[in-house]
């Protein structure tokens, strides 16, 4: 490997020999690279995006009886606290059922109890006793489900939140599992937000960094006012009928400013945090990476060829973390912004060997 590189090394050098000069005359040629400068980081690559408000914890609030509204006092925008009245079904009925139910276990455990002491007495068989114990038993369960029934006369708020939409109106019938309002919590809300593939396809999975990412979100009712977001997840499969990824940040909500279901805003994302490059890492050109065979080493590690101040060049090692795009890829090392690193012309490169750099005016350096 040595030998054949030694040979390539000395085929770069044109010896010209002077026809009465007693001494000779060894020219060497550098070879020509072509460099890239890795860019500095002047400002982040910013964009705006469609953003629609969700609810973090949506429910829909329907009874669990059949019967007429009588009262919805509760309407849209309205914050309730756990426990405030949602809506009233007319419990008339509901309470002539818990009447009867009460009389009918009245009359079996008195009949049960008289039955009791003619056993005793040997006048009534056992069997007999147990049936009428039975029924007893029964018609208690009966006036237990009509109390529970009677207490469903009631739509009451689950948790602390805010009326984000009222369905059904006063005199209105309703059933057993018909949407009457829908309600979200009140402490947070999700912001949620369709970025192409382009964005999200390529972010690498650091959920530990994107947890402390902070996003300004602008909603049109607000338009002066820069909500403050934060990373909570997002999609890694396209939805089916957009081909986009679906991103949820997640932000408190304003007592001031209430957000409410639906409310269409724009979000502020910046790719470069969204992408969460560790910490010194750079993006280069794929072509700037060197295997550790193509260069005179024992180790197996790969290299980028930096050239120095004096136009030499030296072997950098990188450990890759994956591509930024189809052209470039993220690499670690002794890499700087500013660095210049060779992107063609590496064949016969070896470390202290000065080069010429090939300019996009055609100069050389």
């Amino acid at each position: 490997m040595k030998k054949n590189n030694l040979i390539a090394y000395i085929g770069l050098l044109v010896v010209t020999l002077a026809g009465c000069s007693e001494k000779s005359k060894v020219t060497v040629v550098k070879p020509l690279v072509e460099t890239y400068i890795i860019p500095k980081k002047i400002s982040e690559n910013v964009q705006n995006f469609p953003a629609v408000v969700r609810a973090s914890d949506l429910t829909h609030l329907s009874f669990r009886i059949n019967g007429e509204l009588i009262d919805v006092p509760a309407y849209n925008g309205q914050k309730v606290q756990k426990g405030d009245l949602i809506a009233r079904i007319d419990p008339t009925t509901f309470e002539l059922t818990v009447k009867d139910r009460r009389a009918k276990v009245e009359i079996a455990k008195l009949t049960m109890d008289r039955s009791k002491k003619m056993v005793a007495l040997g006048n009534m068989a056992q069997s007999v006793y147990d049936e009428l114990e039975a029924k007893y038993r029964v018609a208690k369960a009966q006036y237990e489900y009509a109390l529970l029934q009677l207490g469903y006369v009631e739509l009451r708020a689950p948790f602390d939140g805010v009326i984000a939409d009222v369905i059904a109106d006063n005199f209105q019938n309703t059933s057993t599992g018909q949407l009457v309002a829908v309600l979200h919590r009140i402490d947070k809300i999700e912001i949620k937000v369709d970025l192409p593939d382009a964005i999200l396809a390529t972010a690498k999975r650091n959920a530990g960094n994107r947890d402390k990412l902070n996003f300004n979100v602008v909603l049109d009712a607000y338009p002066d006012h820069t909500f403050n977001a934060v990373y909570k997840e997002h999609t890694t499969e396209q939805t089916d009928k957009e081909k986009k990824y679906l991103l949820i940040l997640e932000m408190p909500v304003d007592n001031k400013r209430i957000a409410l279901q639906g409310m269409p805003g724009s979000v502020e994302i910046s790719s470069d945090k969204l992408n969460t490059r560790k910490a010194g890492m750079n993006s280069v050109p794929v072509t700037a990476i060197v295997f550790s065979d193509e260069i005179i080493s024992e180790d197996k590690e790969l290299y980028v060829w930096r050239v120095s101040s004096d136009s030499t060049v030296e072997s950098i090692p990188v450990t890759t973390e994956g591509f930024s795009n189809s052209s470039f890829i993220d690499v670690g090392g002794s890499l700087n912004e500013g660095d210049e690193i060779v992107v063609a012309g590496m064949m016969y490169l070896q470390n202290g060997l000065a080069v010429d750099v090939l300019r996009p005016e055609g100069n050389t350096k």
